[in-house]
C-alpha cells in the first residue's frame, strides 16, 4: 500500500520528492497495484476458438474409427456388426451382368481330400489350380491342373501300394473335362428375397441350394452364393446381414487366407469341424472358403479350402479376361 507521503508526491506537483526518482517509483508501484486488484480480462475469443478447435477434431477422429475396419483402430469388434459393415461395402463390388452368349470365366486354387477304392481304399491330400468355363446353359470346361499330390497318412500309401499301385495324379499334369448342357449349376439368385429374415428361411429350407443342418452348414451356403459373380448389392448385403444373425459366428480381423492374402476371418466352430470365410477388409470382397474336414476311423482331420484368384465374362471357353 501507499502511505499519504507517497499519494502526495504522486498527484501533487507542488510537493517535492525525496528524492529525483522517487516520484517515477511511486508511479510504478501504484499501476503493479491496480493491475491486481483489476487483472486484465481473459482473452474469451481465443479460448473460444480453441475450443471449436478441439471438438472439431474430436467429432473427425470419432468419424475416421467409425470408418475403420472393427479391431484396427475402429470400435470395439462384433460379429454382427463387422459384417454389417462388410455387407455395406459389399454394395460397391463390381457385378457381373452375363448375357446369353458370355462365359463364366473362374479361376481358384484347392486343396482336397479325394477317396480311392481300387481293391483297397486310400486317401490322397491334392493341392490343385483350376480354371472353369461356364456357359449360360450350363455347359463349360474345368482344366485341373495339380500342384501337389500326398498321401493323407503313411498306412494310406500302404494301401495304394498293397492295391497294386494304381495310377494317380501326378504333379504338373493337367484333367480337362467338359461339360454337356445343363451339367454346371447356375444358381436362381433372382428368385432369392432379399429381406434377411426371408433371406434366412429360404436358406435353411434348402429350396434354393442344399443347406446342411446347423449355422455352420447355413454359413457355408452364403459362402457358395458370395462366391457368384452375378449377385445383385442388395442380395450380396442381405447375405452378410443373414450372417451377422447366427449365433455362433465368430470374427477375427489379423487373419490371413489359404493364399496367405490378409482378411478378415469369419468363422463357424463345430464340434466336428467348422467353416470359415475370408474377405478382404477394404473391399468385402469375396477372398476363400475352408472346412475343417474331421478324420473317419481314426484318421487325422485335414482342412479343404477353396480360395478364388480371378474371374470375368470372356466370348468363348477357353478364352481368358
Amino acid at each position: 500500500m501507499f502511505d499519504d507521503d507517497e499519494i502526495d508526491q504522486l498527484f501533487r506537483s507542488d510537493v517535492p520528492a525525496e528524492d529525483g526518482g522517487a516520484r517515477e517509483r511511486a508511479r510504478i508501484r501504484l499501476r503493479s497495484a491496480m493491475d491486481r486488484t483489476h487483472p486484465s480480462p481473459r482473452p474469451i475469443v481465443r479460448v473460444l476458438g480453441l475450443t471449436a478447435a478441439i471438438s472439431a477434431l474430436v467429432l473427425a477422429l470419432v468419424t475416421l474409427q467409425t470408418l475403420l475396419p472393427l479391431g484396427r483402430g475402429g470400435p470395439e469388434m462384433t460379429a454382427a456388426a463387422e459384417l454389417s459393415r462388410l455387407g455395406r461395402l459389399s454394395t460397391t463390388l463390381p457385378v457381373l451382368e452375363m448375357s446369353d452368349s458370355d462365359v463364366l470365366y473362374r479361376e481358384y486354387v484347392a486343396v482336397k481330400r479325394e477317396s480311392y477304392s481300387t481293391g483297397a481304399r486310400y486317401e490322397l491330400l491334392l493341392r490343385v489350380r483350376v480354371e472353369m468355363w461356364i456357359a449360360s446353359d450350363g455347359s463349360g470346361r474345368r482344366d485341373t491342373i495339380y500342384e501337389s499330390v500326398v498321401f493323407a497318412t503313411p498306412g494310406d500309401r500302404e494301401n495304394w501300394v498293397a492295391g497294386g499301385s494304381p495310377p494317380i495324379p501326378s504333379v504338373g499334369t493337367t484333367d480337362h473335362e467338359r461339360f454337356a448342357s445343363g451339367d454346371l449349376v447356375h444358381y436362381d439368385l433372382e428368385q432369392l428375397p432379399t429381406e434377411p429374415a426371408a433371406l434366412r428361411d429360404t436358406l435353411i429350407s434348402g429350396e434354393s441350394i442344399p443347406t446342411a443342418a446347423g449355422e455352420e452348414g447355413l454359413l457355408s451356403s452364403i459362402g457358395v452364393l458370395l462366391a457368384q459373380e452375378e449377385l445383385q448389392p442388395a442380395l450380396r448385403q442381405s447375405l452378410f446381414e443373414v450372417a451377422g444373425t447366427l449365433r455362433s459366428v465368430e470374427v477375427r480381423s489379423d487373419a490371413l487366407d489359404p493364399l496367405g492374402r490378409p482378411a478378415v476371418a469369419v468363422v463357424a466352430p463345430e464340434v466336428s469341424g467348422g467353416t470359415t470365410l475370408y474377405f478382404d477388409a477394404g473391399t468385402a470382397r469375396f477372398l476363400a472358403r475352408a472346412t475343417e474336414v474331421p478324420g473317419a476311423s481314426g484318421r487325422p482331420s485335414s482342412t479343404s479350402w477353396t480360395a478364388y484368384v480371378s474371374s470375368g465374362l470372356v466370348p468363348d471357353i477357353g478364352a481368358r479376361p
